[in-house]
């Protein structure tokens, strides 16, 4: 019915519907002189990486560190959301998330930079 583990993602459905609404979330970023890091506390899908590399002011210094000092979980992207990935069963985050963390990610290398 759900896919890739179907006992595992069905507790996981009864664990999120338990869930609170809003959760907290630490992003994390880190320059070193034109080397610039970012800590995702999650497992994201590759285009919010790309995402996060494309529009980082630091060009191609930008190095995506994903399950950084967390285990979140998945952060599915609008993709998988269409695709109704497995990873949308499992996830505790709402569409568009995933989306809305590339850009303040981007947005914060940018604070950092100093480019607004």
């Amino acid at each position: 019915k759900y896919g890739f583990d179907s006992v595992y993602e069905a507790k996981a459905v009864v664990s999120r519907a338990k869930a609170p609404e809003t959760r907290t979330m630490v992003l994390k970023a880190l320059v070193i002189g034109d080397l610039s890091f970012v800590f995702a506390p999650y497992e994201m899908f590759s285009q919010q990486s790309h995402y996060i590399k494309d529009n980082s002011p630091y060009k191609n210094n930008t190095v995506v560190i994903t399950c950084g000092e967390g285990a979140e979980g998945y952060l599915p992207s609008e993709m998988g959301f269409t695709m109704k990935c497995y990873e949308v069963h499992v996830t505790n985050y709402a569409r568009g998330t995933a989306e809305d963390v590339a850009k303040t990610f981007v947005d914060m290398l940018a604070e950092i930079r100093g480019v607004q």
